[in-house]
């Protein structure tokens, strides 16, 4: 995954043509992306009904995270293209540090996103499997032991940007020259795996399971239709990833070499870059719009403010149900 836009990659002269794409397409995206994942965020710290649950944390860790890469990943190619492609001193072409943390921050964000959807396919799978088991297992506090974990192992890996990154006598954000060949061969092929093919391939083998684990119930007239539209939730919601991740990921492994190629190609470059922005600003949709619990209390949020006596029924009729509901994230049919 190349998110550095290094002249290794980017001709800046040339970048004058995608300065429309970044400024209509990049910032309704960055604005998307903050937007939205504030409203889930609030949603659920709003609803003690979500947050009291441990599948929670995941949620609230995508929020936090989508607002982080929309304020700190995307503003940099926007800002960069803004000024009709010129060369401008911002961000990470600033000084060595610049290049260095935000470079750092930018792939860790990207990569412990990644992570966190693979970690809530894997918890759905659980809930399928071993039902029973699972209330006792999970908790609030190992779901925050395992974000941790994923967080400290990624922020180690990634502090290798740190040592080989560099300002070059150009004024780009690249890595030193004696570093080059360990950026190509191992740092770029690393990121290839925790950006998309690891998280890819754990989300697809869980949905699988759980599609042949429903398939093997049986289930009234009513449910069949819940497990057929949690099958279509599954796909959609690994086909997305797919489609927004993998695309940039292998561009970054394999980049042009050519400075002519670079030319001729530099529109496949920032349209998947701009691809893997709209994946995880949109994946807010995917994990909580979809979701009827998080609908409800998205609704009673609203309701709530307005302080109608409306409001005040729903909350009534919704704490009288939500004793003969199986809770939030923990059953499937409510979060997808």
């Amino acid at each position: 995954m190349n998110f550095t836009n290094s002249s290794e990659f980017v001709n800046r002269e040339f970048s004058a043509s995608f300065t429309y794409l970044w400024k209509y397409g990049g910032m309704p995206v960055m604005i998307i992306s903050l937007v939205g994942n504030s409203l889930s965020l609030t949603v659920i710290l709003w609803s003690k009904k979500l947050r009291s649950q441990p599948p929670s944390m995941y949620l609230i860790g995508l929020s936090i995270l989508g607002i982080c890469i929309g304020g700190v990943v995307m503003i940099h190619p926007i800002l960069w293209f803004w000024e009709a492609g010129s060369p401008m001193d911002v961000l990470r072409d600033s000084n060595d540090w610049a290049c260095k943390l935000h470079t750092y921050f930018t792939y860790l964000l990207v990569q412990y996103y990644a992570a966190l959807q693979a970690t809530i396919a894997v918890d759905r799978c659980l809930i399928v499997i071993i039902p029973l088991r699972y209330r006792l297992l999970v908790s609030k506090a190992k779901t925050l032991i395992i974000m941790l974990v994923e967080f400290c192992v990624l922020a180690c890996w990634n502090g290798v940007y740190i040592r080989i990154l560099h300002i070059n006598p150009q004024g780009f954000c690249t890595s030193q020259p004696k570093y080059r060949g360990l950026l190509m061969n191992v740092v770029i092929t690393m990121d290839l795996i925790f950006a998309a093919l690891l998280p890819g391939a754990v989300m697809l083998v869980c949905y699988i399971i759980i599609i042949i684990t429903y398939s093997r119930r049986r289930f009234t007239s009513r449910n069949r239709q819940q497990r057929s539209k949690l099958r279509s939730v599954f796909v959609v919601l690994n086909a997305v990833f797919l489609a927004t991740s993998v695309p940039i990921a292998i561009y970054g492994y394999f980049p042009p070499k050519n400075g002519a190629i670079v030319d001729q190609i530099e529109w496949v470059f920032h349209i998947l870059n701009l691809n893997a922005f709209i994946g995880i600003a949109f994946s807010f949709l995917l994990y909580c719009i979809t979701g009827s619990v998080f609908r409800n209390q998205l609704i009673k949020l609203f309701t709530c403010l307005e302080r109608t006596p409306i409001a005040s029924q729903n909350k009534s009729i919704g704490l009288k149900a939500s004793g003969t509901q199986i809770t939030g994230l923990a059953s499937v049919s409510h979060i997808a």
